[in-house]
């Protein structure tokens, strides 16, 4: 695909984007209606849209290339762990500053920007694939990512294991090895219902950057740096491993897309729930937010 193509696709989500970051600085909504608004899409919409992509679907993987994916899935987040681990130990950060930045680096956001972006991009087949690569995320960033960032005797709440996003997964998963026989009403009612996630989900993202003060936003050098690594580092040493062996070019497109996504949004509630400074990440937010705009482009030329 040219860059031109994809920029103009990317421009079409930031554009909403910007729509709901408008609505926040001129008071047409608050952070209570976005808070509601993502409990809409966390709790209805995104497990909707997860579902439909299995009942809807006239071409489900088979049961040996759902273990395929998952095997991908999990190479993904543990190398977005490793890096995470390394590269904050070599940029001159005290000990009580590195787990967040580890945070950033290792965790995108793959829910609310991450499924509007393949499926513009690689169109509606993507959202199974996009599914069940999600999983690791969706166990990892509320253990694995409390980790990085608690203080004292504090520990991840495990209950958040058992999210909407996990159980939606989980269940696309079972669908998609028995593969059920779906009335057309219930298709029709899930993808309906599924099609509010990408409106609503970027419009989130632009109130939650619209909450941030203005002179906030903009970081020292190893915020920039760990975005860089954030959105094209890690994914760029994915695609160099994944040639080696994937051969489907959808599942290679997506994972190393999905890979590029901004920081993940829940970052930032996570710091302020376990104590963590959390000006750093809502930098990180807002500058890998800003730039995935120009760089999903560049890596969707390297493998859609």
């Amino acid at each position: 695909m040219e860059f031109l193509s994809i920029f103009a696709k990317m421009a079409e989500l930031f554009l909403v984007i910007v729509i709901g970051f408008a609505a926040f600085r001129l008071k047409a909504v608050d952070a209570g209606t976005s808070k509601m608004l993502s409990r809409v899409v966390i709790y209805i919409t995104l497990p909707c849209y997860m579902i439909s992509s299995v009942t809807a679907s006239s071409n489900i993987p088979t049961g040996g290339e759902i273990m395929g994916l998952l095997a991908v899935a999990i190479l993904s987040q543990g190398l977005q762990l490793a890096v995470a681990f390394i590269v904050p130990r070599f940029m001159g950060l005290p000990k009580d500053k590195r787990g967040i930045y580890s945070f950033m680096i290792a965790f995108g956001n793959v829910g609310f920007i991450g499924f509007p972006t393949v499926t513009a991009i690689l169109g509606q087949e993507a959202i199974f694939i996009n599914t069940v690569l999600n999983l690791p995320f969706n166990v990892l960033s509320y253990s694995a990512g409390v980790l990085f960032l608690v203080s004292g005797d504090q520990k991840p709440d495990l209950k958040r294991l058992i999210s909407p996003a996990a159980v939606a997964a989980v269940a696309a998963l079972i669908l998609a090895f028995v593969k059920p026989t779906v009335p057309d009403i219930v298709n029709n009612a899930l993808t309906l219902c599924g099609q509010v996630t990408t409106p609503a989900a970027l419009l989130i993202i632009g109130m939650t950057l619209g909450s941030m003060p203005i002179k906030e936003m903009f970081g020292g050098w190893r915020v920039y740096l760990a975005s860089f690594v954030r959105l094209i580092v890690t994914p760029l040493l994915l695609m160099l491993i994944l040639r080696t062996f994937v051969t489907d070019p959808m599942v290679l497109a997506c994972a190393v897309i999905i890979c590029g996504m901004p920081v993940a949004t829940n970052g930032t509630m996570l710091c302020l729930e376990y104590g963590a400074d959390p000006k750093n990440m809502s930098q990180a937010t807002f500058i890998t937010t800003v730039c995935f705009l120009f760089t999903t482009p560049l890596l969707a030329m390297l493998v859609a």
